[in-house]
């Protein structure tokens, strides 16, 4: 029997369609169940709304080729904090403040894919959690199987009482593309602000970026990357522990980062570069309107390394090879002195850009 993709679109508002659902714990409820005997893959497409909830992914698989995803819609990509201002496309996010809530998306399923789309002219899906909960991880999976994550944005998240992880990933071989954790805080006592966490072995992170990860409180760790990992082509900077305890970009105790940067002195694996400051780098890492693509003559500019990459960037418009470190692969401005973004608000193309910081 053949195999069947089943995609269906996903809208907070009411405009849905007959293959629409208006939450995506609706979507993940409906199609639930056995994917190897459906043969079939269960895709979710999230439009440019807020889908304010928590979720389980939670269904049953035990092929590589038949998995749940939720991505994002092509043209509805998350771009940045400041899309949230009224008025503003917002992007395909998920956003839970003021809560007790300790997760929005925990991934229990093997194969699982979540963010933008595999290929050229798809965007990231952002994900902002502000949590009371005592222990915190805006997205994690579970210990099950090859759990791919790709293209996605945790952005201005805090935790008020325990420790907070961007995310936590647990799957055995699983693996995370273009994935960006920026603006965490951990703000009580003895709490730890870390991006990217995993604990299971043979896990990879290639071209992802942890900034301005922040412990508040005197007692407190901060870590860009941390655990169990391997790292290629990753970028780490803006970690502080105020007044306090250890900040490292890498955790050098158990993190192997091999083709990576810092703006400390973390990064040790082969062709790693240290003292990188992200200003030097990026266009901008001014809170609140940062935007990681790279400088001109950026010092991550073909420093990385092609192996393993899934040869796109966090737009998805990189059909080829990833030469560079970090979510971006630098393009040199056109004609004029203009930037040519190759994925920019959603228009695959277009020069310039609408006003709008793009991740």
């Amino acid at each position: 029997m053949a195999l069947v993709d089943v995609t269906w679109e996903i809208y907070a508002a009411a405009e849905d369609g007959v293959d629409g659902y208006s939450s995506v714990s609706a979507w993940e409820a409906a199609t639930h169940g056995d994917l190897v005997a459906a043969d079939e893959r269960h895709i979710g497409e999230m439009w440019n709304e807020n889908f304010a909830e928590q979720l389980d992914l939670d269904g049953s698989t035990t092929d590589a080729t038949r998995y749940r995803w939720l991505r994002a819609k092509s043209g509805a990509d998350f771009n940045h904090v400041t899309a949230l201002a009224a008025g503003a496309d917002p992007g395909a996010r998920m956003v839970v403040t003021a809560s007790a809530n300790t997760d929005i998306l925990y991934v229990q399923e093997a194969y699982s894919r979540v963010g933008g789309s595999e290929g050229a002219n798809s965007g990231s899906v952002g994900f902002k959690l502000q949590s009371s909960g005592a222990s915190v991880q805006v997205l994690w999976t579970d210990t099950v199987a090859a759990v791919m994550l790709s293209q996605v944005v945790i952005f201005e998240s805090s935790a008020s009482v325990g420790t907070i992880t961007g995310i936590i990933q647990n799957s055995t071989a699983g693996l995370l593309y273009n994935c960006l954790a920026v603006d965490i805080s951990a703000a009580a006592a003895s709490k730890d602000a870390r991006g990217f966490a995993v604990t299971a072995d043979a896990s990879t992170a290639y071209n992802c970026v942890a900034y301005n990860i922040n412990a508040d409180d005197p007692a407190d760790d901060a870590y860009g990357f941390m655990g169990a990992i391997t790292c290629r082509n990753c970028y780490g900077g803006g970690i502080s522990a105020t007044g306090g305890d250890e900040a490292f970009a890498f955790d050098d105790a158990a993190v192997v980062d091999n083709y990576c940067a810092a703006d400390d002195t973390t990064p040790d694996g082969a062709q790693s570069h240290d003292s990188l400051a992200g200003g030097d780098c990026f266009v901008s890492v001014t809170g609140g309107s940062e935007d990681f693509h790279l400088k001109a003559s950026s010092s991550l500019e073909g420093k990385g390394a092609t192996a393993g990459t899934n040869g796109y960037d966090i737009d998805g418009s990189v059909a080829g090879e990833r030469l560079d470190i970090g979510i971006h692969e630098y393009v040199a401005p056109a004609a004029g002195g203009k930037p040519t973004m190759r994925y920019w608000g959603g228009v695959p193309g277009m020069v310039g850009g609408t006003g709008r910081v793009n991740w």
